[in-house]
């Protein structure tokens, strides 16, 4: 009676095939790498002076707070790629944010009628939340 040797060699090759890439993290998103999905620069801005806008360029639903500018804090939560706008009428010059970075609670001001976006700052190994204007400016072309 003649073993499976072969399908059994090939099975155990698709596995450690398999848990290698599931080990595998994907790469990280990061300002400097400038890895931003094009619809990042095309997503809603703002759309009064009283509000931001948030972007999510994680593969995951992100959850964080928004100060409503008197007495309480909202929460919010925002899918992959998406892009929600977080108003505060209340709120002079300044909303600030609420999140959980992976190691630590932050809390950072946002600036009204902003553009901002959570990603996941792999070489500091923690979430991060920041104004696109900081991430995407350009080189003006040569002449």
């Amino acid at each position: 009676m003649k073993k499976p040797i072969g399908k059994l060699v090939v099975c155990m090759c698709v596995v450690a095939a398999t848990s290698v890439l599931a080990q595998s993290p994907r790469p990280p998103l990061e300002p400097s790498n400038r890895q931003f999905p094009k619809a990042l620069l095309t997503a809603p801005r703002a759309i009064d002076p009283h509000s931001i806008a948030v972007s999510n360029l994680a593969d995951k639903t992100l959850a964080f707070s928004t100060w409503d500018g008197a007495s309480s804090w909202k929460t919010a939560q925002i899918a992959p790629g998406q892009t929600t706008i977080i108003s505060c009428p209340r709120c002079s010059e300044v909303v600030q944010v609420s999140f959980d970075d992976g190691t630590t609670k932050r809390m950072v001001n946002a600036n009204l009628a902003g553009q901002y976006v959570f990603y996941w700052a792999g070489s500091e190994g923690r979430w991060d939340f920041v104004n696109v204007s900081t991430i995407t400016t350009r080189t003006p072309p040569s002449r």
